[in-house]
């Protein structure tokens, strides 16, 4: 089982912080597959990014 839980991401603009992520949760059980669709700029590539350091710990 992939479990992730309470993932936050937020970036700065200028002066601004703006929030990718907010509390986010997600539970893949194992021997399941997921994807991942959206237009361009959704934030696919973010996500895979956060997956892949959770997966490294």
């Amino acid at each position: 089982m992939f479990k992730l839980k309470n993932v936050i991401k937020n970036y700065q603009s200028d002066n601004k912080i703006i929030t990718a992520m907010d509390v986010f949760e997600l539970v893949i059980n194992k021997g399941k597959f997921i994807s991942l669709v959206g237009p361009s700029g959704s934030g696919k590539f973010t996500f895979l990014n956060i997956i892949s350091i959770a997966v490294r710990r």
